[in-house]
């Protein structure tokens, strides 16, 4: 058994550098009580559409909406792909989460395909991909973010300070709720 600072826990830090490198992300796991921290290598990128790293969002995006959630190939890769800022996030050097934002107006950005691999879902990646995309929006000038949620979803980004506004609509079959958030 550990102790609050014991092996894994915060109070011990040289644990958690790594050829002299320190190590970017400390994510807790309760296991039967039991605090742990697991150690992860997290970066963002942002790509172009013509940016060679461009795929790693694509392939994202592959695995999550077209084989896991049955979205059609034709909507899910549209023409706005090459307007947007693609965000990746990695974890050890591997594209698990990825989300994009598009100009929409003159202080309006559009956050969307907001993806984690099944694998490593449960790990605030999401959340992480979603902040780091409002930051983002709001250094190119944003005053507002909007955002089409799956509607079982919307408690996640109301979490995030996002407010749900009109109609909940279908989307490729499943009901989704047009969300906002001012900046």
């Amino acid at each position: 058994m550990y102790s609050r600072c014991g092996k894994f826990s915060s109070c011990n830090r040289q644990n958690f550098v790594k050829n002299d490198k320190v190590l970017k992300n400390i994510q807790k796991i309760y296991i039967m009580g039991i605090t742990k921290e697991k150690v992860t290598d997290m970066e963002i990128k942002w790509y172009k559409y013509t940016d060679e790293g461009i795929k790693d969002s694509f392939f994202i995006r592959e695995e999550v909406f077209v084989k896991e959630v049955g979205f059609s190939h034709d909507f899910e890769f549209d023409d706005s792909d090459r307007q947007a800022l693609h965000l990746v996030l990695y974890e050890n050097a591997r594209p698990v989460c990825n989300a994009r934002i598009i100009k929409e107006g003159e202080n309006s950005y559009h956050l969307g395909r907001i993806a984690c691999l099944a694998r490593h879902r449960g790990k605030g990646l999401g959340k992480t991909a979603v902040i780091e995309a409002v930051r983002k929006a709001a250094e190119m000038g944003a005053k507002k973010v909007t955002l089409g949620a799956k509607y079982d979803k919307k408690a996640f980004y109301e979490k995030l300070g996002f407010t749900a506004y009109g109609d909940i609509f279908d989307e490729e079959g499943i009901p989704h709720i047009n969300m906002y958030k001012d900046l």
